[in-house]
């Protein structure tokens, strides 16, 4: 199965789905910043919940410090990932994050620790300790090292904005 197609399509999915979410224009500035914020997670994340079950040569999942084998671990774990990403993404462009803003906040402080704790950490492997680094966009394209622990800060300290009324380096 061409896994790059099944991305695509759901990768369409939703944009189909958030553009006409964007259209209605029933949220601020600040609600935009944090849907978008979402948005990457759900995409590199698509296809993996799919494929750690039906897929028999896939390897297994490697998000950060996350490391799941293939099977129906990566179905549940990362499906809950994606679905996070899009009832926050969802929740943010009608303007209905009210009781939610805990759980993003939670969710984004455990995105933050899975992709930086390698940095932060140190890597087992020597040199080459980035080469299975953190996220992949359906599984094919993995930015690395710095990247990943810029974006997760920048994501975070937006959480920590919205639901603290500051960011969490001021």
């Amino acid at each position: 199965m061409n896994w790059l197609i099944v991305g695509f399509t759901l990768f369409f999915f939703y944009l189909i789905w958030f553009g006409r979410l964007i259209k209605h224009r029933n949220y601020s500035r600040l609600l935009l910043i944090v849907a978008l914020a979402h948005f990457p997670y759900l995409i590199t994340n698509l296809v993996a919940p799919f494929r750690g079950v039906l897929d028999p040569n896939y390897v297994g999942y490697e998000f950060g410090l996350l490391r799941i084998p293939a099977g129906i671990g990566v179905a549940l774990i990362v499906g809950a990932i994606v679905i996070s990403s899009f009832l926050i993404a969802t929740r943010a462009l009608k303007s209905q994050m009210e009781n939610f803003w805990l759980f993003t906040f939670l969710f984004d402080l455990f995105l933050l620790i899975s992709m930086a704790g390698p940095l932060i950490l140190g890597h087992p492997g020597g040199p080459n300790r980035f080469q299975h680094s953190a996220w992949r966009i359906f599984d094919h394209l993995r930015p690395v090292g710095c990247l990943d622990c810029c974006y997760a800060i920048h994501h975070t300290n937006a959480s920590c904005y919205n639901h603290f009324g500051k960011t969490c380096t001021s």
